[in-house]
């Protein structure tokens, strides 16, 4: 739920930029609230959707829409606020499983979540994100105005500048909480990078043919992660 709700979140934003209208904006603030309400963990993911939601706003000038994208994450954290203390409890004990956390064991964690429904799917990420990092920079970051009928660009920069936001901040996060990184700490951050991605890619796909061959390469991973994925559902997460 925490995953599905950060998701929602990430497209309610765009859709709020790209309309401009303020129910959309509302509609976004809601779905910040309830979804750092189910998993806390996911003000660090929205704090970054908001700051690439930010870069996207004041590249186009777009003033009244900046602020409104900071009351998305205002209402969140606001709304954190009864949690202050149980959260500084909770820093006291946790200070017994402080470790010294580097980039190494970071990369090894991500490599970690995105093996586990097969080995060779990290590579899989490395060429989406080589890709996604090629168009993106192809574009020379020209952000177009939302009113332009190619929005596509804009949807792609909007994701381009999220995604890098949200990995800065979510390193960070994990440098700061100083706890061994496990792999399913970053599954949150693996799926807005697959959205992220996916509407990169889709964005600069004008060929009927690749288009398919994307819904194809998509299947092609559904299929091969299902024997890892079913294998991973039998192991006992509690005691």
């Amino acid at each position: 739920l925490g995953l599905l709700f950060i998701l929602l979140v990430f497209g309610l934003v765009w859709k709020a930029i790209e309309s401009r209208l303020l129910p959309w904006f509302a509609a976004a603030a809601l779905g910040a609230v309830l979804s750092v309400q189910i998993l806390y963990q996911n003000a660090v993911l929205l704090l970054g959707i908001c700051l690439g939601g930010v870069i996207v706003t004041t590249r186009l000038g777009l003033w009244k829409q900046t602020m409104l994208v900071g009351g998305v994450g205002l209402a969140a954290a606001v709304s954190l606020v009864p949690y202050l203390r149980l959260i500084r409890l909770g820093s006291e004990w946790s200070a017994l499983l402080h470790r010294s956390v580097t980039w190494g064991g970071i990369t090894w964690a991500v490599f970690d979540a995105a093996s586990f429904s097969g080995r060779a799917l990290p590579w899989v990420w490395v060429l989406a994100g080589c890709a996604g990092i090629i168009i993106v920079f192809r574009r020379k970051w020209h952000f177009v105005r939302l009113e332009h009928p190619e929005g596509g660009a804009d949807a792609a920069l909007f994701c381009g500048a999220s995604l890098v936001a949200v990995a800065l901040v979510f390193l960070i996060f994990l440098r700061v909480l100083g706890m061994e990184v496990r792999g399913w700490y970053l599954l949150g951050f693996l799926g807005i990078a697959a959205v992220a991605l996916d509407t990169i890619l889709a964005s600069d796909l004008r060929n009927t043919a690749l288009r398919w061959g994307r819904l194809a390469l998509a299947a092609l991973v559904a299929l091969f992660s299902l024997p890892g994925a079913l294998k991973g559902v039998e192991v006992r997460q509690t005691n």
